[in-house]
């Protein structure tokens, strides 16, 4: 080769910048270019075209029946379409799947699917992503028998999820949008409407098991407009490997104030809110956990309230449990009292039994635990309480906002068993009450007090024998010697049957007295007095039979007063005429002077019609008339209501001029006292002529001079048998049927009790049979005396044609008295 040839390397370079040869390759590029297009336009066009309903649609849509089918889906789609490059598109897809007791509808407006076109070809199905958007989903509760029995006869859940899982590739996804969810027919809930899920984002994993969703996130709106967020993922590290296996998923339901109770049909007396609610899926203990639940009770005298930070329900193959701690009762709304509820739990065994277990805690630090029992076999059951320091009137606060109870600290233990086959209750009661402070009206008017009181009690109720019975029964109060009690009451329809006893034996007087609250003892709490005392009380009797009641009652002891009190002194009411007013500084008047009626001075039938027509046994009784208080109470048994006291003139006369006119149970014990004390002190005649002067007769009348002064313009020595036995008849009431006989009417109940007490008088040998047939012909004439009086109707006695009482003295003017009102009687209470 020589210099001027050139090399191989430049004759290639210069073929490069050729013209031709740049052409020539040119065209070949196009050419190459063209075909890769056509390639593409021709890959693409096979890939829509095998999308279509015409090519492989036919296949997407058997895959997809199949798909169904094997998980128990009923599908239906309207039309289907390619979606983008590799995605298939179906319009109006209608689902049902049968489950349980109910079925499962949907409507999607479009359901997006890609498929792995290479499982396709093979005529597999492999969904790689799923989207729904728009459409509805709703529950429906099976209709029929039929419809439950064959929706249960299908496969499980778990089998039906199994099924589906083989046609989704690993890592799916899943997401959603604009659906509306419904439930109809749900067992105890309203038709549940307007549930709107906005978005939904999940990956979905095959290989995990049930429940198919590895991860989710989804918020919506609720009906009334709460937003919610629902969440779906791992369990929290929390728990252990072995309840929560790695494929169990933790779902979640956040709406902070959510209230379930708005979508129940059942009208409950609560109201419920919560935050938050986890459960467990896939766990081997089901848990279902709730965060700041507060539980309101309505329909109660007092508002009560339950806070639980958290409450647990666990399901396991033996049973379930529900355990709360930290949770709280408020009682009331503006005086807000707290029980701290430091644990509960209620474990359910699938053996037939359960156990509820709950420890209380008052604000003072006092504990009230509970444990309960039941037998769902046998029927049995127990509740056992142990208490220890509680502030009962907390607790108690949930029955009333006015409770009674002020103050109580509790000890003590209570059990409590119920055999529901044979009926019976059993209830054992040992427990001790100290700084006690209550108020019931019928026992005293103001508060009462106790530093302790101690009950024991045996109570057996016989749920099919309609009957309560009380055995053991211990009431002690303060440091005095217990009472026992006992009794028992059966309804048997019509009226009640019933016995009850109580006994006190080596009651030391002073002891008992200082014992006892000062709003029960009243006038006597600074009495002074010494000795023993012991006392029984019987009676038994039929609601529906009155006169089968027994009452008997023994008192016996050498209790001896040394004084009466500050308040008191029966002592003043010694020796003769009106009290005088320097004994026992006691500045009182009694009635004013010169109308003093002293006991000798009074014509016989005058203590005698009283005594007549109030207290017919005075002369042979102690101050307490025990079958005058039988006969009371059976004709208030008869009556079905309280017309009847029993009192004697001894009780009226200690009431009248020491004690106020309370109808509670404190003011009977006062008086009872009080009777003791007169009868100890006064005699019989000294008794009746303080009564004859000090009751009250009328409008500011007191005393037997001015009474017949005022009713028939005359002395008391004056008057005769008709007049007193009148006058004696207008009591217990004087002010009421007072007026009507100063109105010139006897009122038709008046004259039957002076009638009665004519009788009597009759029958005591006070009058001859002449005097009582013509006093009592008289009586019937409304004619007393010189006076012509007219019977007003006010009982079912009276004379047809008569007028009632209420009208016939509307008619009439007021009298006013001409007694001056500082000259009637004045109490010697101060």
């Amino acid at each position: 080769m020589t210099l001027s040839e050139p090399t191989r390397e430049e004759s290639a370079e210069e073929n490069l910048v050729d013209p031709a040869n740049l052409r020539s390759r040119a065209a070949l590029a196009c050419r190459i270019l063209v075909v890769l297009s056509l390639g593409a336009l021709l890959a693409a066009t096979m890939c829509w075209a095998a999308r279509t309903q015409g090519v492989l649609g036919g296949l997407v849509s058997k895959r997809l029946e199949s798909a169904a089918r094997d998980s128990g889906l009923a599908l239906e789609v309207g039309t289907m379409a390619p979606d983008g490059l590799s995605g298939i598109r179906l319009n109006g897809v209608k689902v049902h799947l049968g489950r349980g007791i109910g079925e499962v509808y949907a409507h999607f407006d479009v359901v997006r699917l890609r498929p792995s076109l290479a499982h396709l070809i093979r005529g597999e199905l492999r969904i790689e992503a799923l989207s729904v958007e728009g459409g509805e989903v709703w529950f429906e509760r099976a209709r029929s028998k039929q419809e439950t029995k064959r929706s249960t006869s299908q496969r499980s859940l778990r089998a039906q999820l199994d099924a589906l899982a083989r046609h989704l590739a690993p890592g799916a996804s899943f997401s959603g949008q604009d659906l509306r969810m419904n439930a109809r027919g749900l067992p105890g809930f309203e038709p549940i409407t307007g549930v709107t899920l906005l978005t939904l984002e999940a990956t979905l994993d095959p290989q995990g098991g049930f429940p198919l969703v590895q991860e989710a996130t989804g918020h919506g709106v609720l009906p009334d407009g709460l937003a919610f967020v629902v969440t779906l993922g791992s369990v929290a590290p929390s728990a252990t490997d072995e309840i929560a296996p790695a494929h169990a998923r933790q779902i979640s339901f956040e709406a902070p104030g959510f209230q379930p109770g708005d979508y129940l049909a059942a009208d409950l007396p609560l109201t419920a809110r919560l935050d938050r609610v986890t459960a467990c899926i896939g766990c081997s203990v089901y848990i279902i956990d709730v965060e700041q639940l507060a539980l309101h009770l309505e329909r109660t005298p007092v508002d009560v309230s339950i806070l639980a930070p958290d409450l647990r329900l666990e399901l396991t193959e033996t049973g379930m449990l529900c355990t709360t701690s930290g949770s709280k009762l408020v009682l009331g709304s503006t005086t807000r009292r707290l029980i701290d509820v430091e644990h509960a739990s209620l474990e359910l065994h699938k053996t037939g039994s359960a156990v509820g277990r709950a420890r209380l805690q008052d604000v003072a630090g006092g504990h009230l635990e509970l444990e309960g029992r039941w037998d769902f076999a046998t029927q049995r059951g127990s509740l056992d309480v142990l208490i220890k320091e509680f502030a009962l009137h907390n607790a108690h606060g949930i029955v009333s906002a006015r409770s009674p109870l002020h103050r109580a600290l509790a000890d003590g233990h209570v059990h409590s068993a119920l055999d529901l086959r044979l009926g019976l209750v059993t209830t054992e009661i040992r427990a001790q009450l100290r700084d006690t402070t209550v108020h019931l009206p019928f026992l005293a008017t103001g508060n009462l007090s106790f530093e302790r009181v101690a009950l024991t009690m045996d109570m057996l109720v016989d749920i099919n024998g309609r009957s309560l019975s009380i055995t053991g029964g211990k009431l002690g109060v303060g440091h005095a010697t217990p009472i026992d009690f006992w009794g028992q009451v059966v309804d048997t329809t019509p009226g009640w049957s019933f016995v009850a006893a109580m006994r006190g034996e080596g009651l030391h007087a002073p002891l008992l007295l200082d014992s006892l609250p000062a709003a029960l003892t009243g006038v006597l709490r600074d009495a002074r007095m010494q000795g023993d005392f012991e006392f029984s009380l019987d009676t038994a009797g039929h609601t529906a039979y009155p006169d089968s009641l027994v009452l008997d009652a023994r008192f016996g002891g050498d209790v001896e007063v040394l004084r009466d009190g500050r308040y008191i002194d029966v002592r003043v009411l010694k020796g003769e005429g009106a009290p005088s007013p320097d004994v026992s500084g006691h500045g009182v008047r009694i009635v004013g002077p010169g109308a003093w009626t002293s006991y000798d001075a009074l014509p016989p039938h005058v203590p005698q019609a009283l005594l007549a027509a109030e207290d017919a046994s005075f002369l042979k009784h102690a101050g307490l008339d025990w079958v005058g208080l039988r006969m009371a109470m059976v004709h208030n048994l008869r009556q079905g209501s309280f017309e009847r006291g029993g009192s004697t003139i001894s009780q009226q006369l200690a009431k009248n001029l020491f004690l106020t006119h309370d109808r509670t149970l404190s003011r009977k014990l006062q008086e009872a006292f009080l009777t003791w004390r007169i009868e100890s002190e006064l005699d019989k005649e000294r008794i009746l002529e303080i009564y004859l002067n000090v009751v009250e007769w009328g409008p500011q009348i007191h005393g037997i001079h001015y009474a017949a002064e005022y009713y028939f313009a005359l002395n008391p020595s004056e008057l005769d048998v008709a007049q007193m036995v009148l006058l004696a008849a207008i009591l217990p009431n004087p002010v009421r049927f007072g007026s009507a006989l100063k109105a010139g009417f006897i009122p038709s109940s008046r004259l039957g009790k002076a009638q009665r007490a004519l009788a009597n008088m009759r029958f005591l040998g006070h009058l001859s049979w002449e005097d009582y047939y013509r006093q009592n012909a008289a009586l019937s004439r409304a004619k007393v005396g010189r006076q012509q009086f007219s019977i007003c109707a006010d009982d079912e006695s009276a004379p047809e044609g008569a007028p009632s009482c209420k009208e016939a003295t509307a008619l009439e003017p007021a009298v006013e008295s001409t007694i001056p009102i500082e000259a009637g009687w004045i109490p010697l209470t101060r």
